[in-house]
């Protein structure tokens, strides 16, 4: 019976995962990071030399995908996990918890 544990002892033991999400509005590929990539400019019109170093250790997303194009739409579905239909939240001035009510739970 304990050798049958012996697996889930070793995945406990185990590191979470180290997760840096970074969620900033209108954040385009201006950054260093970006220099000379695909059809990037080839000179940065922004200083960012933290999150240049932060891109270099780690993994930059050369795509992104929306459920809509407006930043508040888009933030309530990052915070939320439910799409914009189910959430109602289309444009700038409404939460998701007028229609979801209190049962939503959402990242700090």
């Amino acid at each position: 019976m304990l050798e049958a544990a012996a697996p889930l002892r070793a995945l406990q033991d185990e590191d979470p995962p180290n997760v840096l999400f970074i969620i900033v509005d209108d954040l385009n590929t201006a950054l260093g990071s970006y220099i000379g990539s695909g059809d990037r400019p080839h000179y940065a019109t922004a200083s960012t030399p933290n999150l240049d170093r932060l891109a270099a250790q780690g993994i930059r997303f050369e795509n992104a995908f929306v459920q809509n194009p407006l930043c508040n739409p888009s933030r309530a579905s990052i915070l939320s996990g439910l799409r914009p239909d189910t959430t109602d939240v289309h444009a700038t001035g409404t939460w998701p918890r007028h229609k979801i009510g209190d049962q939503l739970r959402m990242l700090p």
